[in-house]
């Protein structure tokens, strides 16, 4: 697994993209506004990996993230962010699985899937099913 970025501090924000052309995102803690720059600079190297992930493959952009382990703290200011995010990638990933989100973070999640219209990222409770979802197209218990 090649790592692009990885940043620690009362958050974690890591991007990599794996021996099969998986983009792994891992997202957890406070993910707010207080840490602007970390957020940016983690931004555009998801940003990067999905670009590498389109060339090498344009028909299959595979990604998954992570949120497990902890709850993400965002405010209005970084929820915009993540949304901007969301946003961009909706046109370089084929699908994208969301597993180990809480109550709080699912919320937020489904807030950013309205506001930016993605059809083509979904949550799941457990790794398995989200990858099982995003290389097959099929939900599975």
């Amino acid at each position: 697994m090649k790592t692009f970025h990885e940043k620690k501090y009362d958050m974690e924000l890591a991007c990599s993209l794996d021996n099969n052309g998986v983009i792994r995102i891992k997202m957890a803690g406070n993910v707010s506004s207080d840490y602007e720059d970390e957020f940016m600079e983690w931004s555009e190297t998801v940003r990067e990996v999905m670009h590498t992930a389109k060339e090498t493959d344009p028909k299959k952009v595979f990604c998954v993230i992570d949120l497990t382990g902890q709850k993400i703290d965002a405010d209005k200011e970084s929820l915009g962010w993540l949304i901007d995010l969301v946003k961009y990638n909706k046109d370089y990933v084929t699908r994208t699985g969301v597993y180990g989100a809480n109550l709080i973070t699912r919320s937020l999640v489904d807030i950013a899937l309205r506001t930016t219209g993605r059809d083509n990222m979904k949550m799941f409770e457990t790794q398995e099913q989200a990858e099982g979802w995003v290389f097959t197209g099929e939900e599975k218990g």
